[in-house]
């Protein structure tokens, strides 16, 4: 990418959204974005965090050249878009805009067993239901190859 296009997509991306944003290098390396720091005239200086690592709040510094695109690591709506470049939502599009993320399925022949509730009362927090769900898995794999199941 050129120097001008990241500087222009930089300061069109919202504050809230920035540590959304993602630099893939030509190399295919990753890197998650915390915090831009300044844009150069030949490199971005940015804190963050190659993607694959659990290193958080690294410095680098990223030649315009070597940036293949970005993207934004979350869901965005073609209103987001819309507003990304000063463009009007009309009121017709956005019935035909989609509003939610698509639901995708799980691939065939994956058995995700369903949140498991303790006494009456369903599990609350999302922390909770990942957990169960583990202990799961692993209960049922342990139980497949003749491991006895612990309590």
């Amino acid at each position: 990418m050129r120097c001008e296009d990241v500087q222009s997509l930089i300061k069109r991306i919202p504050p809230v959204d920035i540590s959304k944003v993602v630099l893939v290098m030509k190399s295919s390396i990753s890197i998650n974005i915390d915090l831009v720091y300044k844009l150069e005239p030949d490199y971005i200086v940015v804190r963050g965090r190659e993607a694959g690592t659990n290193d958080d709040g690294r410095g680098f510094f990223v030649p315009y050249d070597e940036i293949a695109y970005m993207k934004i690591e979350r869901y965005v709506k073609v209103s987001d878009l819309k507003s990304l470049f000063g463009e009007p939502v009309l009121e017709g599009d956005e019935a035909s805009m989609e509003s939610e993320p698509p639901k995708t399925a799980s691939p065939a022949g994956t058995n995700t067993p369903a949140p498991v509730s303790v006494g009456n009362q369903p599990p609350q927090d999302p922390a909770s239901i990942a957990k169960q769900n583990l202990l799961e898995r692993i209960r049922a794999t342990r139980t497949s190859v003749g491991v006895p199941r612990s309590k």
